[in-house]
């Protein structure tokens, strides 16, 4: 099971919201660039970065301070937050991104993930499936997308996605364990590779995941807050 560390970005600062909630943000007093830096010192070969600003209003707000990310020698970076077309997965891409999420856009116009994928490859596609009580959310966790996770995960394996991250909103930034049941699940389902996501509190969590055969486990809060430390296995 692979590692995965994750920063999430907002007005050029590293914080976590709460539930994906943006009125419950706890802001980090953290350079991001450091914050990267350290985490592959450690070991980790993935960072998982979340640009809220895009999520919440659709544009790529970080971009100089991400193609520097992307730039450590060693670490592949994984980009999500506003990426609703070909032109913003391509300015990631060429900035070094190794791998670009697909989230809201998936739900409302799943072509464009035939086209991603298509000019891309699979290896730099992935979905981001966040669900509530089993439903898609969309639009920075604030809409309804119409359909259900395992609905979802199976029309993108369809158009030729590998790699699912899933994220379960009750979970997220609560530290109280990740939904591995409904990771694995979907995993087995689809024959995806998800990458779970939301909910890890502690090492002991994060080994308890890597018992199972989920593909990857992104943490975020844990890591931050100091109730983890493992970025490698």
């Amino acid at each position: 099971m692979i590692v995965i560390p994750a920063l999430d970005l907002l007005d050029g600062q590293c914080v976590r919201l709460r539930q994906g909630d943006y009125d419950q943000v706890t802001v980090y007093p953290l350079d991001p660039i450091a914050q990267a830096l350290n985490y592959r010192q450690r070991g980790a070969e993935w960072l998982h970065i979340i640009d809220l600003n895009g999520a919440r209003d659709g544009t790529a707000y970080h971009q100089e301070l991400l193609r520097e990310v992307c730039a450590i020698p060693g670490l592949a970076v994984e980009i999500g937050g506003g990426i609703r077309s070909l032109e913003t997965a391509r300015q990631w891409l060429d900035a070094g991104a190794e791998r670009v999420i697909f989230g809201t856009v998936a739900a409302q116009n799943p072509e464009m993930i035939d086209a991603a994928v298509r000019e891309f490859g699979a290896r730099h596609v992935a979905v981001g499936i966040d669900c509530l009580n089993g439903r898609v959310r969309i639009a920075g966790w604030r809409s309804d997308g119409g359909l259900t996770g395992t609905e979802l995960g199976h029309d993108m394996v369809a158009r030729g996605v590998e790699t699912l991250i899933y994220t379960d909103i009750q979970t997220d930034g609560c530290l109280t364990g990740p939904a591995l049941d409904a990771g694995l699940k979907l995993q087995d389902e689809t024959g995806a590779k998800v990458v779970l996501s939301g909910g890890v509190g502690s090492d002991a969590d994060i080994l308890a995941c890597a018992e199972t055969n989920i593909y990857a486990l992104i943490v975020g809060k844990a890591l931050l807050d100091n109730k983890a430390t493992i970025v490698k296995l």
